[in-house]
């Protein structure tokens, strides 16, 4: 199948995945390509870091493909030839991930492909946070870090350091792309690790950090 082909195929799988009622996909799709991301975020660095705020409530409908692809993109995608990353990471190394939780499951954003493939097909958007608002929009991101990617040197509070430092990059990317986008979205600590483990199918070495609800704003 040619490349027209694939894309026409990815595009249908998205239209289905998001829309309601029967049209709905019976089973997630294993593997979903994100659209291209934006070449331009409809306004400039000072505009967005004035519209920059926290949004803990939402109203309904779903986020469309191209505000997920953006904002995955802008959270730690690639963004040079040599594969290095819109969020930086200590001495280079690619440790933290990017979970999307929607009540279609939960997919693994793979940056260097710009797709998401599934971890769980169950809906998991309210069972991860410890206050309401981290299920109440269109998605949930959760930032992961694996602490066996961070090298053999280093106690693991140092490691906890770097991992919170780039996630805090991530997150920032997050917040920006979405003001861009007219997207809420709010960083929250309050969690449920165990929860997050078991349905995102964790490594021992891998440490939930954060999580982001996305959606519109009311």
């Amino acid at each position: 199948m040619n490349k027209f082909g694939l894309l026409s195929l990815a595009c249908l799988a998205w239209a289905l995945l998001i829309a309601p009622g029967p049209w709905a996909l019976a089973q997630p799709a294993a593997e979903l390509i994100l659209p291209p991301r934006p070449a331009s975020a409809g306004m400039d660095l000072i505009q967005a870091l004035e519209a920059r705020q926290s949004t803990r409530q939402f109203r309904a409908g779903k986020l469309g493909p191209a505000d997920l692809s953006a904002i995955l993109w802008a959270a730690d995608g690639l963004n040079r030839v040599d594969g290095r990353r819109t969020a930086p990471s200590a001495h280079g190394r690619r440790y933290l991930d990017i979970f999307l939780v929607g009540d279609e499951g939960t997919y693994i954003y793979d940056a260097p492909g710009h797709k998401l493939i599934l971890v769980n097909p169950a809906n998991l958007k309210g069972e991860l946070g410890s206050q309401a608002h981290a299920g109440a929009g269109s998605h949930l991101l959760v930032l992961v870090a694996d602490l066996a990617r961070m090298g053999g040197s280093g106690e693991r509070e140092y490691r906890f350091k770097n991992a919170a430092a780039t996630a805090g990059c991530v997150a920032q990317n997050v917040y920006l792309m979405c003001a861009a986008r007219g997207v809420g979205t709010v960083i929250m600590a309050g969690m449920r690790p165990e929860e997050i483990r078991r349905g995102l199918k964790l490594a021992p070495s891998q440490e939930p950090l954060y999580i982001m609800p996305l959606g519109h704003k009311p």
